[in-house]
C-alpha cells in the first residue's frame, strides 16, 4: 500500500534525519531492499557465508504483522502460516491486499508524477495472511472504502515525533 513519501518510508526518514529532501528523491524507494539485506547481514555477524546468511534469514522474526502500508515478511518453517508442502518458506512476503485498476482517477505514480489511472486498494488496503481472506463478496471496483495511497500513516503505523538530528 503506497504512502505519500513525505509521510512515511525512506524519503520521510531521510528528510527527518537530514532536515532536507534527498538529493535523488526518485530513487529513495530502492532503499527497502537494501535495508532488508543489511538487517539480515547484521544478523549473520562477522562470519558471512551462504549458510550463515540462510540461517539468519530463516531465524529472523516475522515483521509487519497486522500492518497496512508494509507487508508481513518472514521465512522458514512457520507451520501455523504455511502448509507443510511449501516449507520452508523462501518467498518472504506473507500477506496480500486486494487491488483493482481505476483508469479514471488522477493520482501520483511512484515518481510523484501525476497522471490518469491508479491502483485502488480495497477496504483501505487491509492485508490478509493465508487463511484470513474474508468469505464476503469482493469489493473490487467499489470506490467506497478504496484508497490509492495514504497521505497520513494509519494510526497504528505512525512513528513517534522525535526531534530531528538536523535540528
Amino acid at each position: 500500500m503506497p504512502i505519500a513519501r513525505e509521510a512515511g518510508g525512506f524519503y520521510f526518514l531521510y528528510e527527518w534525519f537530514h532536515g532536507e529532501a534527498p538529493p535523488a528523491p526518485n530513487r529513495i524507494a530502492a532503499q527497502w531492499q537494501a535495508s532488508l539485506t543489511f538487517a539480515l547481514l547484521q544478523g549473520v555477524g562477522p562470519d558471512l557465508t551462504h549458510q550463515n546468511y540462510a540461517d539468519a534469514m530463516l531465524a529472523s522474526a516475522p515483521t509487519g504483522r497486522g500492518g497496512i502500508t508494509t507487508p508481513s515478511i518472514s521465512w522458514g518453517s512457520d507451520n501455523e502460516l504455511w502448509p507443510e508442502d511449501v516449507l520452508p518458506d523462501l518467498n518472504g512476503i506473507d500477506d496480500v491486499s486486494e487491488v483493482w485498476w481505476d483508469p479514471d482517477t488522477v493520482g501520483l505514480d511512484e515518481l510523484e508524477r501525476e497522471g490518469a489511472g491508479v491502483y485502488q486498494y480495497v477496504d483501505g488496503g487491509t492485508r490478509y495472511l493465508p487463511g484470513q481472506w474474508p468469505d464476503t463478496d469482493s469489493k473490487v471496483f467499489d470506490p467506497d472504502g478504496a484508497i490509492d495511497r495514504y497521505f497520513t500513516p494509519p494510526e497504528s503505523e505512525r512513528t513517534p515525533d522525535y526531534p530531528s538530528p538536523a535540528g
